[in-house]
Protein backbone atom coordinates (compact mmCIF):
# COMPACT_ATOMS: atom_id res chain seq x y z
CA UNK A 1 0.00 0.00 0.00
CA UNK A 2 1.33 2.79 -0.80
CA UNK A 3 2.36 5.58 1.78
CA UNK A 4 -0.51 7.99 2.11
CA UNK A 5 -0.21 12.01 2.71
CA UNK A 6 -1.49 12.99 5.64
CA UNK A 7 -3.38 15.87 5.82
CA UNK A 8 -3.41 17.39 9.30
CA UNK A 9 -6.49 19.11 9.16
CA UNK A 10 -9.02 16.63 8.87
CA UNK A 11 -11.30 17.15 11.56
CA UNK A 12 -12.04 19.88 13.81
CA UNK A 13 -8.77 22.04 12.05
CA UNK A 14 -10.05 25.63 11.13
CA UNK A 15 -8.23 26.75 7.93
CA UNK A 16 -5.35 29.04 8.12
CA UNK A 17 -6.83 32.24 8.40
CA UNK A 18 -5.22 35.45 6.14
CA UNK A 19 -3.20 37.56 8.70
CA UNK A 20 -3.34 41.82 8.79
CA UNK A 21 -4.55 44.54 10.44
CA UNK A 22 -8.06 45.29 11.75
CA UNK A 23 -9.91 48.27 11.28
CA UNK A 24 -9.95 49.45 15.01
CA UNK A 25 -6.23 48.47 15.23
CA UNK A 26 -5.30 50.70 12.53
CA UNK A 27 -7.42 53.42 14.16
CA UNK A 28 -5.94 52.93 17.41
CA UNK A 29 -2.44 53.57 15.70
CA UNK A 30 -3.63 56.97 13.61
CA UNK A 31 -4.53 57.98 17.56
CA UNK A 32 -1.64 57.20 19.36
CA UNK A 33 0.26 59.23 16.75
CA UNK A 34 -2.42 62.33 16.73
CA UNK A 35 -1.84 62.29 20.07
CA UNK A 36 2.09 62.37 20.13
CA UNK A 37 1.87 65.18 17.48
CA UNK A 38 -0.17 67.53 19.49
CA UNK A 39 1.83 67.16 22.21
CA UNK A 40 5.44 67.93 20.23
CA UNK A 41 3.94 70.74 18.47
CA UNK A 42 4.00 73.74 20.21
CA UNK A 43 7.94 71.97 21.42
CA UNK A 44 8.62 72.36 18.07
CA UNK A 45 7.14 75.56 17.37
CA UNK A 46 9.03 77.24 20.19
CA UNK A 47 12.35 75.30 18.67
CA UNK A 48 12.06 76.91 15.50
CA UNK A 49 11.03 80.53 17.07
CA UNK A 50 14.51 80.54 19.09
CA UNK A 51 16.50 79.39 16.31
CA UNK A 52 15.01 81.88 14.00
CA UNK A 53 15.84 84.28 17.07
CA UNK A 54 19.49 83.08 17.42
CA UNK A 55 19.79 83.64 13.49
CA UNK A 56 18.85 87.07 13.55
CA UNK A 57 21.67 87.59 16.13
CA UNK A 58 24.01 85.78 13.88
CA UNK A 59 23.10 87.96 11.23
CA UNK A 60 23.65 90.85 13.11
CA UNK A 61 27.47 90.20 13.86
CA UNK A 62 28.84 92.27 10.63
CA UNK A 63 26.44 95.18 12.10
CA UNK A 64 28.02 94.89 15.44
CA UNK A 65 31.49 95.16 14.19
CA UNK A 66 31.01 98.73 12.97
CA UNK A 67 28.54 100.05 15.56
CA UNK A 68 31.35 99.02 17.86
CA UNK A 69 33.79 101.41 15.34
CA UNK A 70 31.20 103.89 15.87
CA UNK A 71 30.77 103.58 19.79
CA UNK A 72 34.33 103.55 20.48
CA UNK A 73 34.83 106.70 18.12
CA UNK A 74 31.94 108.22 19.73
CA UNK A 75 32.87 107.88 23.79
CA UNK A 76 35.38 110.87 23.87
CA UNK A 77 33.46 113.23 21.83
CA UNK A 78 30.59 115.08 23.35
CA UNK A 79 27.24 113.71 22.20
CA UNK A 80 25.58 116.44 19.40
CA UNK A 81 21.71 116.57 19.63
CA UNK A 82 20.64 115.40 15.63
CA UNK A 83 18.79 118.62 13.81
CA UNK A 84 15.19 118.58 13.88
CA UNK A 85 13.40 116.96 10.28
CA UNK A 86 12.42 119.80 7.71
CA UNK A 87 8.78 118.93 6.86
CA UNK A 88 6.41 121.05 4.54
CA UNK A 89 2.57 120.85 5.63
CA UNK A 90 -0.74 122.39 3.84
CA UNK A 91 -1.59 125.38 5.44
CA UNK A 92 -4.07 125.25 8.67
CA UNK A 93 -2.63 121.21 9.49
CA UNK A 94 -1.97 120.17 12.72
CA UNK A 95 1.87 118.76 11.98
CA UNK A 96 1.76 116.94 15.82
CA UNK A 97 4.62 115.54 16.97
CA UNK A 98 7.89 114.68 14.11
CA UNK A 99 7.86 111.35 12.51
CA UNK A 100 10.95 109.43 13.61
CA UNK A 101 13.85 108.83 11.47
CA UNK A 102 14.22 105.13 10.28
CA UNK A 103 18.02 103.94 11.16
CA UNK A 104 20.33 102.53 8.42
CA UNK A 105 19.53 99.92 6.74
CA UNK A 106 22.52 97.20 6.80
CA UNK A 107 20.76 94.01 5.42
CA UNK A 108 17.37 92.74 4.23
CA UNK A 109 15.91 89.40 3.75
CA UNK A 110 12.29 89.98 2.61
CA UNK A 111 11.74 86.18 2.08
CA UNK A 112 13.49 84.70 5.09
CA UNK A 113 12.14 84.89 8.97
CA UNK A 114 15.20 87.56 9.86
CA UNK A 115 13.45 90.51 7.98
CA UNK A 116 16.78 92.96 8.34
CA UNK A 117 19.09 94.61 10.17
CA UNK A 118 19.38 98.24 11.05
CA UNK A 119 22.40 100.12 12.55
CA UNK A 120 21.29 103.48 14.39
CA UNK A 121 24.39 105.24 15.60
CA UNK A 122 25.82 103.02 18.43
CA UNK A 123 23.03 100.30 17.84
CA UNK A 124 21.78 96.99 15.73
CA UNK A 125 18.34 96.37 15.85
CA UNK A 126 17.20 92.85 14.21
CA UNK A 127 13.88 93.09 12.44
CA UNK A 128 12.18 89.62 12.46
CA UNK A 129 9.35 88.31 10.64
CA UNK A 130 5.62 87.25 11.16
CA UNK A 131 7.11 83.68 12.16
CA UNK A 132 8.37 84.53 15.12
CA UNK A 133 5.02 85.54 16.40
CA UNK A 134 2.93 82.81 18.02
CA UNK A 135 -0.19 84.41 16.64
CA UNK A 136 1.59 85.04 12.89
CA UNK A 137 0.65 88.76 12.74
CA UNK A 138 3.39 91.05 14.31
CA UNK A 139 6.60 91.30 13.57
CA UNK A 140 9.34 92.35 16.55
CA UNK A 141 12.67 93.67 16.91
CA UNK A 142 15.32 93.40 19.47
CA UNK A 143 17.98 95.74 20.27
CA UNK A 144 21.77 95.31 20.75
CA UNK A 145 23.37 98.07 22.62
CA UNK A 146 27.04 98.33 23.21
CA UNK A 147 28.57 99.38 26.78
CA UNK A 148 32.23 99.79 27.74
CA UNK A 149 33.92 96.85 29.53
CA UNK A 150 37.13 95.93 30.98
CA UNK A 151 38.09 94.11 28.10
CA UNK A 152 36.43 96.11 25.15
CA UNK A 153 33.09 96.57 24.21
CA UNK A 154 30.03 94.46 25.66
CA UNK A 155 26.94 93.68 23.82
CA UNK A 156 23.30 93.41 25.44
CA UNK A 157 20.48 92.61 23.90
CA UNK A 158 17.18 94.47 24.87
CA UNK A 159 13.42 93.34 24.20
CA UNK A 160 10.50 94.51 25.27
CA UNK A 161 9.80 98.13 26.85
CA UNK A 162 13.79 97.86 27.45
CA UNK A 163 14.34 97.99 23.65
CA UNK A 164 11.17 100.07 23.16
CA UNK A 165 12.95 103.34 26.02
CA UNK A 166 16.64 102.65 24.13
CA UNK A 167 15.18 103.16 20.59
CA UNK A 168 12.97 106.29 21.72
CA UNK A 169 15.86 107.57 23.81
CA UNK A 170 17.94 107.49 20.24
CA UNK A 171 15.12 108.84 18.40
CA UNK A 172 14.92 106.49 16.01
CA UNK A 173 11.98 104.14 15.00
CA UNK A 174 11.40 100.81 13.50
CA UNK A 175 8.23 101.09 10.79
CA UNK A 176 5.81 98.32 11.11
CA UNK A 177 7.53 96.31 13.63
CA UNK A 178 7.27 96.40 18.28
CA UNK A 179 9.58 95.25 20.77
CA UNK A 180 9.91 91.62 21.11
CA UNK A 181 8.20 90.22 24.19
CA UNK A 182 10.55 89.14 27.26
CA UNK A 183 8.62 85.74 26.88
CA UNK A 184 9.59 85.36 22.99
CA UNK A 185 13.32 87.00 23.10
CA UNK A 186 16.32 84.87 23.54
CA UNK A 187 17.62 83.95 27.16
CA UNK A 188 20.69 86.10 26.26
CA UNK A 189 17.84 89.21 26.16
CA UNK A 190 16.37 89.10 29.41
Amino acid sequence: MPPQLSNPCRRGCVARRQRGLSVASVLAGLAVVAILAVITMPSYASYTRRVYISQGLELAMPAKAAATEYYELSKAKPKASRPPIAMSLPEGADPGPPPLPEPELVVSWPSRQVEAVYRADALVLVKYATAVDPAGLKRFYLVLRPSGGATGTVWSCLSDEAARGVLTAAKYAIPDADPMPDSLASSVCR
